[in-house]
């Protein structure tokens, strides 16, 4: 996107461009902190039973898109293997 940027000039365009960052201006932290955990304000239970849900539907999806691909090509649906490249492909964006 920065090739992009200076080679289109969008900032001539009135596109909003950073700029120079100096060296030092930021820092990669952990996004959850140890004051965030002893809040009471926040319901972990509440999040973590809905990343539950969220989780489930996921595989259901991909299961439904193995199964439907499988029975297009006539083939027998390998679900371990499409839930492995799931999972690479989870991790790769992690990273």
């Amino acid at each position: 996107m920065t090739v992009l940027a200076k080679w289109d000039k969008w900032d001539e365009k009135g596109v909003t461009v950073l700029g120079h960052v100096e060296k030092g201006s930021f820092s990669i932290q952990w996004p959850i902190s140890q004051a965030i955990w002893n809040d009471s304000d926040i319901k972990f239970s509440s999040v973590l039973s809905s990343s539950l849900v969220v989780a489930i539907l996921g595989y259901f999806e991909t299961m439904v898109g193995v199964k439907h691909l499988a029975t297009k090509d006539n083939e027998a649906p390998k679900p371990n293997r499409e839930l492995v490249a799931l999972g690479m492909v989870n991790g790769v964006t992690c990273i």
